[in-house]
């Protein structure tokens, strides 16, 4: 009797066998192909590095060069401000010894200009101060100081505030040194009164303060002492004393 499935298996068998080598040299071949590609990669990678290691090293260089010149371009730009800030305080020192001497300058030419205008007031006011005692002093202008001494001195209103001590120059001016207040000589003050704001009163042969109250006559400060030049009243006349200057 014919048995099939030996029949089949033996076909097979055989088929396996025919069919061996040739899966092999596939595997092979398959085997190969892989390495190669491997390689292939190897070298690619081996050539990223290089390429890798070589940027790197381009970049390095590239970033001391900028260093480099940065470090250099700061020096230069700190030497510069350097320079400069030196001209600048020179020039700043130069301006300013300038400015101190025109200061200096318009100063003097200041004081020259208020001396010079003050003698010219004194002046002015001399000889207004003479013409006054000509016109409004003509009783006494010529009488000596000394001979006025002790004369009695009310305001406008006619309010007895004193009588004159003496005669001195203060500040280049004429004025008559008052005794304000007090009784009998005793607590009053010493004023200075510029005789140009005073005139004669010939009828009660007194002296007038004009511009003045009593109260605030004796409101006035003391005279400094130290400021003033009392007349000699027996060698010069009113009149005289009106002209004379400090």
């Amino acid at each position: 009797m014919f048995d099939t499935r030996k029949t089949l298996l033996a076909a097979t068998s055989v088929i396996a066998l025919a069919a061996g080598p040739v899966f092999a040299e596939s595997h092979v071949t398959v085997d190969d192909t892989n390495a190669s590609q491997a390689a292939e990669s190897a070298d690619n990678a081996m050539d990223s590095a290089g390429n890798a290691l070589e940027n790197a090293g381009e970049a390095t260089e590239n970033a001391a060069e900028d260093a480099a010149q940065a470090t250099g371009n700061a020096l230069e730009n700190a030497g510069e401000a350097t320079e400069n800030a030196a001209e600048d305080a020179a020039e700043a020192t130069e301006n300013t010894a300038e400015d101190a001497a025109q200061a200096t300058e318009n100063a003097a030419e200041a004081t020259g200009d208020a001396v010079e205008n003050a003698a010219e007031s004194t002046a002015a006011a001399t000889a207004s101060l003479g013409d006054k005692i000509e016109a409004e002093f003509a009783d006494i202008a010529d009488r000596p100081i000394g001979d006025l001494t002790g004369t009695d001195v009310a305001t406008a209103n006619g309010d007895e505030v004193g009588e004159i001590d003496d005669f001195a120059m203060q500040d280049g001016k004429l004025v008559a040194l008052v005794g304000i207040g007090g009784f009998l000589g005793l607590g009053e003050h010493d004023v200075a009164l510029d005789l140009s704001r005073m005139s004669w009163n010939a009828e009660e042969e007194e002296f007038v303060v004009n511009g003045y109250t009593e109260d605030e006559l004796k409101e006035l400060p003391q005279y400094d002492k130290d400021a003033v030049q009392i007349l000699d009243d027996d060698a010069v006349t009113l009149k005289a004393a009106a002209t004379e200057t400090m």
